[in-house]
């Protein structure tokens, strides 16, 4: 697609529905000029955004700006970002009455280089002892802890801070790769110490400023003639793999990510087609090109062991299919890998739908990975709201495209992340296992299910965090917060954080409930009322709601109240007040609890 193609394009289509447009555009077109065209096209867009980043830096970053707003109105996340004065980052963190803080960003983009924070490290190196080096050390981890203390204090935000880059030339040349205690060594290790200040804060992440450039080079990243002729250091090609790499990580804070990943098969997973070549026949081993399929085997069953959703969507025979994950000896994926399956001679686009249905997640929260252009573009058609990802070409190009699948990428993975694919495999079988049941009580009594609660369970902060984050079919008010702000609710005597843990014959669902209330005198009102939906429609609310009552009357409380805000994806659960004795009294839904009580299911065993 051209320009002027683009500029034709984007104008037939309303804004808020060019993310895909541009996409196309800038993917066949990645140079710096395409992408200030496209933000001048899409810069109506990005004021109606509701994100808001703060970019501050010890350098010149304006040019990085346009490039961010528009990586970030690709992934749907239109951005309203507000550039801070030369070097002003400083005075604009430590005064609370700072254009910074009035504009109220929902994330800081903290970027600084060593050559500014401590410019003798570079220029006086060789003349430095050790106790030096240390002293420069410590002011900068003393410098970069005490602005996000003072950032966090005035304003509850999240900050993405940058690493520290090695020096294009060393003082001592080749001899600082020998030494010890050389710039390089002085470097890295600054950046561990960096990294390991960042994990004591909650909502503050590090960008790894060095991994980036050394991925594309120190020659092709930094551009003298920038640096000085206008203080800033980095060619046009690094700020466009900047503002991409950036982009993924504010998607990812925000909790915009995808939960599964749908597999075809031959020439997908391995080269060839099992039903014409034979398991002797297919391309997966360890000579070119199956060790390329066998690369991306592996890039999968990372993506798995880090709480992505495996499923399977080919046109061929089960037992053919079954019997190469099961036997053939150079397969890194195993059948056991895969949650659900659809491997028949249907329409992928029904198929698409059926294993969203199984699984119990929304067609959004898919990724359709597919070697053929037809089937493609029919789920393009059919189901746009599912991403698809091409896998067409030579066995390297399918690799380097599956590398660059952003939409898995997290900042943080949880124990319950992990364990995601099982327990949505267990989900499934659940969904048959019910299927034998005429009476749902039969159902639930079967289950075996042991329910494990726990109060103020500060060991749970990131899970519980991440559930009022991505909690969206049974969530009451559909509240989001931080890890900073769960902190909050843990430490505060009139707030009870109640979770749940739910266990059944088909294995552990993890932390998948979570009720805040807030108690005031003799009322308990409830904030946060959520579900995951693993254990959706197994009375697990009713089991939580009469816990609730029973602590509330521990202390002292008559009154419960609690509200429905309606979503576009939580009407399913409209009354579940109404069902459990709740009556509504403008604006809440109130239940007396000095003279009415919530049975505990009696299918449900209740753990110490």
């Amino acid at each position: 697609m051209d320009r002027a193609e683009f500029k034709k394009k984007l104008q037939e289509v309303p804004l808020n529905r060019a993310a895909p447009l541009v996409n196309a555009f800038l993917n066949e077109n990645g140079r710096l000029r395409d992408y200030h065209l496209a933000h001048r096209l899409i810069a109506s867009a990005l004021n109606a955004g509701d994100l808001r980043i703060a970019q501050l830096s010890s350098f010149t970053l304006d040019q990085l700006t346009p490039l961010l707003e528009t990586e970030l109105f690709r992934h749907n996340l239109p951005a309203q970002i507000r550039v801070s004065g030369f070097n002003q980052y400083e005075q604009e963190i430590v005064n609370p009455a700072s254009g910074m803080y009035a504009f109220k960003p929902h994330i800081i983009l903290l970027a600084l280089r060593l050559e500014e924070l401590a410019p003798s490290v570079f220029s006086d190196f060789s003349r430095m002892s050790q106790q030096d080096l240390e002293e420069h050390k410590q002011s900068v981890l003393s410098t970069c802890k005490r602005l996000i203390q003072t950032a966090k204090a005035n304003r509850p935000l999240k900050i993405i801070l940058t690493n520290f880059t090695l020096p294009m030339q060393t003082a001592n040349g080749l001899f600082d790769w020998q030494d010890a205690n050389g710039q390089i060594a002085f470097v890295q290790a600054l950046n561990q110490e960096l990294r390991a200040l960042v994990s004591e804060f909650s909502g503050v992440y590090l960008f790894d400023m060095q991994y980036e450039i050394s991925r594309m080079g120190m020659e092709q990243a930094y551009d003298a003639k920038l640096w000085f002729t206008s203080g800033n250091p980095f060619s046009g090609d690094f700020l466009i793999r900047f503002a991409r790499r950036c982009a993924v990580m504010v998607k990812s804070i925000q909790g915009v990510k995808k939960k599964c990943l749908v597999l075809d098969l031959d020439n997908t997973l391995w080269g060839g087609v099992i039903g014409e070549d034979g398991m002797s026949g297919i391309a997966i081993g360890h000579t070119y090109p199956g060790n390329v399929f066998r690369a991306i085997q592996q890039t999968v069953k990372n993506w798995a062991r880090r709480g992505v959703i495996l499923a399977l969507n080919s046109k061929n025979n089960l037992a053919d299919v079954k019997e190469v994950f099961e036997t053939h000896p150079d397969m890194v994926l195993r059948w056991d890998d895969f949650s659900a399956l659809r491997v028949n001679w249907q329409d992928k686009v029904s198929n698409l739908r059926e294993l969203a249905d199984e699984l119990n997640i929304g067609l959004d929260s898919m990724v359709f990975v597919d070697d053929n252009p037809a089937e493609i573009e029919l789920a393009r058609q059919n189901l746009p709201q599912v991403e698809t990802l091409l896998l067409d070409g030579e066995p390297l190009d399918k690799l380097n495209r599956l590398h660059n699948l952003t939409a898995f990428e997290n900042v943080a993975i949880t124990e319950s992340d992990r364990n995601k694919g099982r327990q949505y495999k267990a989900q499934a079988e659940r969904r048959r296992f019910q299927k034998q049941f005429t009476d749902l009580t039969d159902f639930y009594r079967s289950l075996n299910m042991k329910a494990e609660f726990t109060q103020n369970d500060t060991l749970a902060i990131k899970r519980l965090t991440q559930l009022t984050q991505k909690t969206n079919q049974f969530n009451l008010t559909t509240r989001r917060y931080t890890e900073s702000e769960m902190e909050d609710f843990l430490k505060d005597d009139s707030v009870l954080v109640l979770s749940l843990r739910l266990k059944d014959r088909f294995g552990d669902n993890g932390i998948t409930g979570l009720i805040i209330a807030k108690f005031s005198a003799s009322t308990a009102h409830i904030d946060t009322f959520l579900l995951s939906c693993r254990i959706i429609g197994r009375t697990a609310e009713t089991a939580m709601l009469s816990v609730l009552c029973e602590l509330a009357r521990k202390r002292g409380v008559k009154t419960i109240t609690g509200e429905y805000i309606p979503t576009r994806k939580n009407s399913l659960i409209k009354d579940v007040y109404k069902e459990h004795g709740f009556v509504f009294k403008e604006p809440f839904w109130e239940l007396d609890v000095s003279s009415q009580n919530i049975p505990f299911p009696e299918w449900i065993e209740r753990e110490a």
